[in-house]
């Protein structure tokens, strides 16, 4: 382990930091130009000014990941409210396949970047950065797992459509028997997980009660 030094004014503080981090700190460093120092400076007053205002800096390499799936989905910004209007002009049946066919595309993408359960883990930070109103999963068994994600607003053929785009999903990412049910903004999924995976779960959820 290395030892590396921070001082504030008059103050002045230790940290700990395993050697690889380090090193790997020194390299990022020197390629922006930056002596470790300024840079760890900078790292952490960044990450001060993320904590100020309600994230953790600790979930950045998750948005990171989500932010990596979006990029080849080609997103495009779009009212809520438009969309909604939009969803209810088409005939579901045509488009329900579609739907699906891009739960299988986006399934594929997180697959290369993280499995079932780091995704379930990840629910509630989606409702801390305000892409769903409410979000959360629970234990329901020792190998199935229930997820039930709110949304602001909704529409029958919204969550109609969604329920296919999920479908798509979980079979991408290698989920054999689910129970898919929808109610315009909220979607409930029970899932039957290898047992290990539950108990992952199990623990990260006991983490946080702690």
């Amino acid at each position: 382990m290395k030892h590396l030094s921070l001082s504030a004014r008059s103050e002045r503080t230790t940290v700990t930091v395993d050697k690889e981090s380090l090193q790997k700190l020194a390299r990022y460093a020197r390629a922006r130009g930056l002596t470790l120092y300024t840079y760890v400076s900078r790292i952490l007053s960044a990450a001060a000014d993320i904590a100020e205002g309600g994230l953790c800096p600790l979930d950045l390499l998750t948005y990171m990941k989500f932010y990596r799936v979006l990029i080849p989905l080609e997103p495009v910004p779009v009212p809520l409210s438009f969309l909604l209007d939009l969803v209810e002009s088409i005939d579901v049946d045509k488009f329900a396949e579609k739907a699906k066919q891009l739960g299988r595309r986006t399934g594929l993408v997180l697959s290369k970047l993280a499995d079932i359960g780091f995704i379930i883990r990840v629910i509630p930070l989606l409702r801390e950065v305000g892409l769903i109103k409410d979000g959360f999963w629970r234990r329901i068994s020792d190998n199935v797992i229930e997820v039930v994600i709110i949304g602001s607003s909704g529409s029958e053929k919204g969550a109609a459509l969604m329920k296919e785009f999920v479908r798509g999903l979980l079979e991408a990412l290698g989920v054999d028997k689910s129970e898919i049910l929808t109610r315009e903004n909220m979607i409930e999924i029970r899932m039957e997980l290898p047992k290990e995976i539950v108990a992952q779960l199990e623990e990260v959820l006991l983490a946080e009660e702690i």
